[in-house]
């Protein structure tokens, strides 16, 4: 075998590199060391165009969960269906409606309407109107029975069996949930079981 082993693989020029020579293992050192910046650098280029492109999916449920949806119709200035944070109040819901129109019944809204109550998701508050006031009592005057949706604290008070906390009961429900359905809807009311509904339920109405 030869005693001494030359590199001899690399041609320039036509001429065979000497890797023995200092001159030639710098200049081959330096060019490896330009050809690993530029691997460098374009591997850099490419991993910051990947990073650039992701999108951060944001699940649409978590916006919707800090959101209700509520009804506000009758005497408001701007009757309409309306987006709110979750923890709003009833008072919050009038205001995004524009507040109350000129020929709301202020007085009904005061004794029925607890404005601090907080919103649940759609559910619809309808304002009356003193047209609708008018109109409430005298068919309920004809009738002679207690309308739940119009009734106020001392109309409810009047009913055997429920007493003005009974009745709070009442219009709170009422401002939280919306108007009454049937008279069957008054069993969802704290305090008010099937015991004390069969002993009022011939002398209320709901319309």
């Amino acid at each position: 075998m030869l005693g001494k082993i030359y590199l001899k693989n690399i041609m320039k020029d036509g001429d065979i590199i000497d890797f023995k020579s200092s001159d030639n293992r710098q200049s081959l050192i330096g060019f490896a060391g330009i050809a690993l910046l530029v691997i460098g650098f374009i591997y850099y280029i490419f991993s910051q165009t990947g990073q650039g492109s992701r999108v951060e999916i944001i699940p649409a449920s978590v916006e919707s969960q800090n959101q209700i949806i509520v009804d506000v119709s009758g005497a408001v200035e701007k009757p309409g269906v309306y987006k709110l944070a979750s923890n709003s109040r009833v008072n919050e819901a009038l205001i995004t409606a524009g507040g109350l129109s000129p020929d709301a019944d202020r007085e009904w809204v005061s004794k029925t309407i607890n404005l601090a109550a907080p919103l649940k998701d759609g559910i619809k508050i309808y304002i009356r109107s003193t047209k609708d006031i008018n109109n409430a009592e005298t068919k309920d005057s004809n009738s002679g029975l207690i309308n739940l949706n119009t009734a106020s604290l001392d109309q409810l008070d009047s009913l055997p069996g429920i007493g003005p906390v009974t009745a709070k009961k009442i219009l709170d429900y009422r401002s939280q949930s919306g108007s009454f359905m049937a008279k069957e809807d008054l069993l969802k009311v704290p305090g008010i079981g099937q015991k004390l509904f069969d002993q009022i339920k011939d002398s209320i109405t709901v319309w």
